[in-house]
């Protein structure tokens, strides 16, 4: 399993702008291939927005940062100072430590 870290500032947006713009975009990452859940997060006081996301393997991860919706929001102009961390989630301390969710 593969966790996907994103940030990014929307200089000039609040979160209830931030909110509309990214509302269209929802349905197009509800289904996408080998993701297991992408969870939205938000600092509004720092200006900062992105999301968790949970991959079954990093082929999936891969074909995710190649995709047409992926390279769609990088272009987004009012988006800016992208920060992209991949890592590989440690399963055996994971199953361990999720009490309200299985996500191992």
């Amino acid at each position: 399993m593969q966790a996907l870290f994103v940030n990014f500032n929307v200089p000039g947006k609040d979160l209830d702008d931030v909110a509309e713009m990214v509302e269209p975009l929802v349905s197009a990452f509800s289904d996408l291939p080998g993701m297991l859940a992408k969870i939205w997060i938000t600092n509004p006081e720092k200006n900062l927005y992105g999301a968790v996301y949970l991959w079954r393997d990093e082929e999936s991860v891969a074909n995710f940062l190649a995709s047409e919706l992926w390279q769609s929001v990088l272009a987004t102009p009012e988006f800016a100072n992208f920060d992209v961390r991949e890592y590989a989630v440690i399963e055996h301390f994971t199953k361990e430590t999720q009490p309200a969710l299985t996500i191992v």
